[in-house]
């Protein structure tokens, strides 16, 4: 996912923050699923030594940060109640409002159905897994091509 490519890009005490938020959003509901841990542990790949995470973040690393959240609980195919609370105290604990949120979760969801849409391997599961994140008929249009 294009906010995930390349940690290098992130300061790395903000990569840090990033880190360990993606970790308490995964083990919000008790599961931590394999698909959440090989992407945390992928990131965490590239995050320098040592560094400490920062609470103070810029507007564009709170959205690279919640970006990244809600793909850690979107791993396992859909965001439990408990993962859906973390991730909103996260963004109350960032100043993003509910609405801001739920339409960066509604990028994330397209975004990320997209990406695997383009993949004929994919396409059938995509369309089902985009019927039950709750996706509108126009974006599942799209998604199979017809727009």
């Amino acid at each position: 996912m294009r906010w995930l490519d390349d940690p290098d890009d992130l300061d790395g005490a903000v990569a840090a923050t990033v880190a360990r938020a993606m970790r308490v959003v995964a083990q919000a509901d008790g599961m931590v699923h394999p698909r959440e841990l090989a992407l945390i542990a992928q990131f965490e790949s590239e995050l320098p030594d040592g560094v400490e995470p920062q609470s103070t973040l810029s507007a564009g690393d709170v959205q690279v940060l919640l970006r990244s959240v809600v793909m850690v609980a979107l791993a396992d195919g859909r965001i439990s109640e408990a993962e859906e609370q973390a991730i909103a105290a996260i963004a109350t604990e960032h100043g993003v409002s509910a609405s801001d949120l739920e339409a960066l979760v509604e990028g994330v969801k397209r975004d990320f159905l997209e990406y695997f849409a383009g993949r004929a391997t994919f396409r059938a599961s995509v369309l089902e897994v985009a019927q039950e994140l709750g996706l509108r008929p126009p974006e599942l249009a799209a998604l199979r091509g017809e727009a």
